[in-house]
């Protein structure tokens, strides 16, 4: 019971902080072409984010939260399942905060 408690509480100081502490990563080429949740065609160029967070058409900033780069994106996009917990970049976007090799990136993700 106390586990259940203290992760009620942690939970409840990030919601009301309005940022949260989340990994980004970034969409595999394979990718690039095809048509996102929103219906756009999803293109590994433009400013664009998979998030389940977050409504589709929102705009958010994600900063790397170890060298304080931000990026402003927009949803578009529900990531996989697996991946549920992580908000996931086009390339460009992903590049903006941290170098392709990181692969994942630790963030503060808030909505603007």
């Amino acid at each position: 019971m106390k586990k259940l408690i203290t992760i009620g509480l942690a939970t409840l100081r990030v919601s009301f902080s309005g940022k949260n502490i989340e990994s980004a990563s970034f969409y595999a080429d394979k990718y690039h072409g095809r048509t996102a949740a929103d219906g756009s065609k999803f293109s590994q160029t433009k400013m664009t984010a998979a998030s389940n967070q977050h409504p589709l058409g929102t705009k958010i900033r994600v900063t790397n939260t170890v060298n304080n780069k931000s990026v402003d994106v927009k949803v578009t996009d529900r990531p996989h399942k697996k991946y549920s917990h992580r908000v996931h970049l086009s390339k460009s976007a992903f590049m903006a905060i941290a170098p392709l090799s990181q692969a994942i990136a630790k963030v503060r993700v808030e909505k603007l």
